[in-house]
């Protein structure tokens, strides 16, 4: 009877599995190659060393008093961390386990979704870009609320779709309803309010008793997230994000092409293939009427991004590409749902053009496992390893990342002791931070960009640490080395120019009358402005003429003297288009680093080109001294620098 049964068993599990639902199976499994792929080594990312650093309280009370209060998210996910690290350690592999395996399993949600919306067609078209592309496979990997979300909503329209569509009046249908209702309130706010919108919208297509059935069950789950409430009611009166910016008008440009992964061949691919659906639509006289669905999903699509887009705006900033992965889905459900039930043969071949417009803009295109295995502590924490190892002495670290826990995981991870002399520097102005440095005993100093730094501080450092040693940057991150000890003439920079007021220079402009001996040495020259004299020396030119890419920095240099403490001299920086008009004003004034006088000073400006948004054609820039307080000063060594930039710092949502 036994070998009766699972011959049963196994025979159904090969009939279910045949034809579409076989397709579906293997959109599955390539949807876990792309999240299983070098499991042990995907990094955290600074959000999910973050979550990890809030599971070490002695208590579920401390943990939602400290770790979830001031936070804004749901208790639901940190909760979940808070005992599964304790059952299964802190590895990457076992924290980001369970929310790949959530990921995968919501490729196959959505194919089961859109079969029943639509057809088998419409479930493997959308299944099959959610298994390919950036933006569900990388959140997947990261044990954050997103991928937990994905998969809770997506099984809560599963319920959905059984009570409200099919109108299967099973209590196993109802109790699903509301217990995945509950979750997606307690993963997130945006799958709260997704769950919300879909359960209004299901009162629309119910009448009667079943209706009334229905309200009962919301009810039910409204009262399975009571224990929440104070959380919620807490965390709402922090108001946002203070960190985020308020999002721009070109955010929903820029989101689509994040989903698309800035490749104009995956967006021409996406529209063709709508069109082709909506061709057959047209051409289908016998075709069923399913506008109601349609209108459904676009507002499950529209209503979440609309909504947090305008909050940002007219209230505190909350919207994030994370938080729209709950509603993407619908992107695809919608945008096939005009496709008619093909052959599986038709079925295979579109999958498998997917497939191959999207996995090598994801690999190849964006590059995705370079960067993203290659970003935060750990790149950080190897590199700082090898430099210890390789020069057997010790070296300063000074990173900007604010908590030790972070570098302690790595400790202990990679069994080597990673000292670091100071955590946050954030409390400290140029002037600070110099000081801090020149008491620095070691030979070498490793500075670190993890979170929000401001780039003159390499400068600042390396006008201590004059030899610079190497540097690696990735996502999220840039590790810069300096010396005391001279090096093999390694520079940062692919081009300088200094001018020494000493004689005349290509695209340098100064007024040759003030050029004077310099008060501190005579057999050196340098540049007087005179009491009421406001502009002073520049350099000017195009980016392209000097091959400086998008993402390079510019590094700005000039040195001040003055008998009297001056009232305020900047170094301007100005980029401008082919029409004259202005891209960016960026200025470094001397109050921020200039304090004493009759000895000279450094002032230092540092630009990232990454974070202004450059035309694609000419780009003239114009960088020179404006004397603000027209009092009398002396410069000399004003120094323009470029250097190679770091086109994955911000990898996840921008172009590259």
């Amino acid at each position: 009877m036994v070998a009766t049964n699972k011959n049963t068993f196994f025979s159904k599990t090969i009939q279910y599995f045949k034809g579409d639902n076989l397709i579906a199976l293997t959109i599955v499994v390539i949807a876990s190659i792309l999240r299983l792929y070098k499991l042990n080594n995907i990094p955290f990312t600074l959000d999910e060393l973050s979550a990890l650093s809030r599971t070490n309280y002695d208590s579920i009370n401390s943990l939602i008093d400290l770790g979830i209060l001031r936070d804004g998210h749901p208790a639901g996910i940190q909760i979940f961390l808070f005992y599964w690290v304790k059952f299964f350690g802190y590895s990457e592999m076992s924290v980001k386990l369970p929310f790949i395996l959530c990921g995968i399993a919501s490729v196959w949600l959505i194919f089961i979704i859109g079969k029943k919306w639509f057809n088998p067609t419409v479930g493997l078209l959308s299944s099959a870009f959610i298994a390919t592309i950036q933006f569900t496979v990388m959140y997947s990997q990261i044990e954050r609320p997103y991928a937990s979300g994905l998969f809770f909503f997506l099984l809560f329209i599963y319920f959905w779709s059984q009570v409200v569509l099919e109108k299967r009046d099973k209590i196993f249908y109802w109790i699903g309803f509301s217990i995945t209702a509950a979750l997606c309130a307690y993963n997130h706010y945006f799958t709260l309010f997704s769950a919300l919108v879909a359960a209004i919208t299901g009162t629309l297509f119910l009448k009667n008793l079943l209706l009334k059935k229905y309200l009962i069950f919301c009810f039910i789950a409204s009262l399975l997230t009571l224990p929440h409430i104070s959380i919620f009611i807490t965390q709402l009166s922090h108001g946002g994000l203070n960190w985020l910016p308020k999002p721009r008008s070109s955010f929903f440009i820029t989101y689509l092409e994040f989903v698309f992964h800035f490749s104009i061949w995956a967006e021409i691919f996406f529209l063709v293939i709508t069109a082709i659906g909506i061709f057959l639509f047209v051409k289908n006289s016998n075709k069923k009427d399913k506008n109601a669905l349609r209108i459904t999903g676009l507002i499950w699509l529209i209503l979440p991004i609309v909504t947090g887009y305008l909050y940002s705006i007219y209230g505190k900033p909350i919207l994030q590409y994370s938080a729209l992965i709950f509603s993407v889905p619908f992107l695809f459900i919608v945008a096939f749902s005009f496709f008619p039930p093909l052959k599986v043969k038709i079925n295979i071949i579109l999958v498998l053009l997917i497939c191959c417009i999207n996995i090598p803009t994801l690999v190849i295109g964006r590059q995705y496992y370079n960067f993203f295995y290659n970003q935060s502590y750990d790149a950080i924490a190897i590199n700082q390893i090898a430099l210890m190892d390789s020069l057997k002495q010790p070296v300063s670290l000074l990173i900007n990342g604010y908590e030790p826990f972070y570098l302690k995981y790595y400790t202990l991870k990679y069994h080597h002791k990673i000292p670091c002399n100071l955590y946050v520097f954030d409390m400290l102005n140029n002037i600070g931070f110099k000081n801090y440095i020149k008491k620095l005993h070691t030979n070498y100093i490793a500075i670190v960009h993890v979170g929000v730094m401001p780039l003159q501080n390499y400068d600042i450092a390396q006008s201590e640490y004059p030899y610079f040693v190497k540097r690696s940057v990735g996502f999220g991150y840039e590790w810069y080395v300096f010396s005391k000890l001279p090096q093999n003439n390694i520079s940062r920079f692919y081009f300088e120019t200094n001018n020494y007021f000493d004689k005349q220079l290509v695209d340098w402009s100064f007024n040759q009358a003030n050029i004077c001996i310099s008060p501190t040495d005579s057999t050196n020259y340098c540049y007087k402005f005179s009491e009421g004299e406001e502009w002073g020396p520049g350099f000017k030119g195009t980016l392209q003429k000097y091959k400086c890419s998008k993402h390079d920095f510019i590094n700005i240099t000039v040195k001040l003297y003055s008998e009297n403490i001056p009232k305020d001299a900047t170094i301007v920086l100005t980029l401008m288009d082919k029409n004259d008009s202005l891209i960016s004003w960026i200025g470094a004034s001397s109050k921020d680093f200039y304090y004493v006088k009759n000895k000279w000073q450094t002032i230092n400006l540092a630009a990232r080109l990454t974070d202004i948004n450059l035309p694609k054609d000419s780009v003239y820039f114009n960088t020179y001294i404006w004397n603000v307080g027209k009092s009398p000063i002396y410069l000399d060594d004003f120094c323009v620098r470029f250097e190679k930039g770091n086109p994955f710092i911000y990898a996840i949502t921008t172009d590259f």
